[in-house]
Parts: structure tokens; C-alpha cells; sequence
């Protein structure tokens, strides 16, 4: 959508600046996610720079990472009078968006690229009336995510001895694309797979 009406945007002319900005922000939405992929890589050349004595402001930015996550909380508290409720599922949000960084970004550049990909079904348990689920085989996405989470658990560990104030943040990724590559293993579990094949042949 950037590609496609980020210029209409900017030079419509019944339009404000402040609202072209915030139009052009919403529509870059999922620009950090390479962002997010690039910073992870470069974690750890960082804590290995200099033997690990690594400026006070590394440490200050490992920290500042908890930020957004932490507006978003605030947010929550002051907007929603349910916000116990829906904060009970915000780890899990917060993993997912760090999980999704891997595929986000090839998606990202597809859609700079003009490259188009054929739309994959996300796996899906019983559905209305009793239907079997389906699954869907590992990807190179499960196998980058299931990369990253490794690359930043060490990283981390190696951040607990020469760069302390940037382990929280690392372990934070490992967590992340942990988890979403545990769902693809998971998701594209052998037995699934044979359970979907009988129920396509029996239908």
C-alpha cells in the first residue's frame, strides 16, 4: 500500500501536512520489521566490539527497547476499562510481533521488488461442522525464525558476560522468533499432515 499510495498521499492537495504524515506513517507500518531483523544481526558484532567494553549508551539502548511495549501497556490502561483482560494476552502479541519480522521483511521486499508469491492457508484446527485440519510443511520462514531465535540466544548469553544491559533485549528476540518457529514445527507436524491427507481422500 506504501508503494501504491504513498505518493497520491504526499501530493494530494486537500490535504494537511499533519495528516499526510500520519497517512504515510500508518501506511509504513511494517517498515520495522527489516529493521528489527538487521538490529538483531548486528547485536552481536556489537557485544563483541571492543572485547565486550561497549559505551554506557549501548546498555541505555538495550534498555530503551522496552519502551513501545510498555506505551502500549499504558495505553491500554488509560483507554480500555477491560485492560486486565486484554492484558493478559500482550506477551503473547509481543512475541508474535517479533516473530513476524522474518516474514514481514521478505514480504516487504516482494512488494518493493514487484514480485508476487502464491498465498499459503495458515494452518487451521476443526472447523465449523467438524472438519479436519490441515497442515502445512516447513518452510524456509520456520528455518530463518528457528536461525534468529538461535543467533540471539547466543548473542545473549554472551551479552550476560560483556554487555549486561543488552541481554534483556536479546533474549527478547530469542523469545520471539522462538516462538513462532515452534508454531511452524509444530503446525506442520507429520501426523498432522497424514490426518489432512485422509480427510481430503475420504471427501
Amino acid at each position: 500500500m506504501l508503494r501504491k499510495l504513498g505518493w497520491r498521499l504526499l501530493t494530494a492537495p486537500r490535504i494537511s501536512l499533519f495528516h499526510k504524515v500520519q497517512g504515510v506513517m500508518h501506511l509504513m507500518g511494517y517498515l520495522p520489521h527489516p529493521l528489527m531483523v538487521v538490529t538483531l544481526l548486528l547485536s552481536l558484532p556489537l557485544v563483541l566490539w571492543n572485547n565486550g567494553a561497549s559505551p554506557a549508551s549501548w546498555n541505555v539502548l538495550g534498555y530503551a527497547g522496552f519502551g513501545p511495549p510498555l506505551l502500549v501497556v499504558l495505553g491500554q490502561i488509560v483507554l480500555r476499562k477491560d485492560w486486565p483482560r486484554r492484558l493478559l494476552y500482550y506477551p503473547v502479541l509481543v512475541l508474535m510481533g517479533i516473530g513476524l519480522a522474518c516474514t514481514n521483511t521478505r514480504a516487504l521486499w516482494e512488494a518493493f521488488s514487484g514480485k508476487t508469491s502464491a498465498f499459503m492457508r495458515t494452518p487451521k484446527g476443526a472447523g465449523v461442522g467438524g472438519g479436519s485440519g490441515y497442515a502445512l510443511s516447513v518452510d524456509w520462514s520456520t528455518w530463518a525464525e528457528a536461525f534468529l531465535a538461535f543467533y540471539a540466544l547466543v548473542t545473549g548469553l554472551l551479552a550476560l558476560e560483556l554487555a549486561p544491559g543488552m541481554a534483556p533485549f536479546i533474549f527478547l528476540y530469542a523469545l520471539g522468533f522462538g516462538y513462532t518457529a515452534g508454531l511452524g514445527f509444530y503446525q506442520s507436524d507429520p501426523v498432522r499432515q497424514r490426518k489432512s491427507k485422509s480427510a481430503e481422500t475420504a471427501q
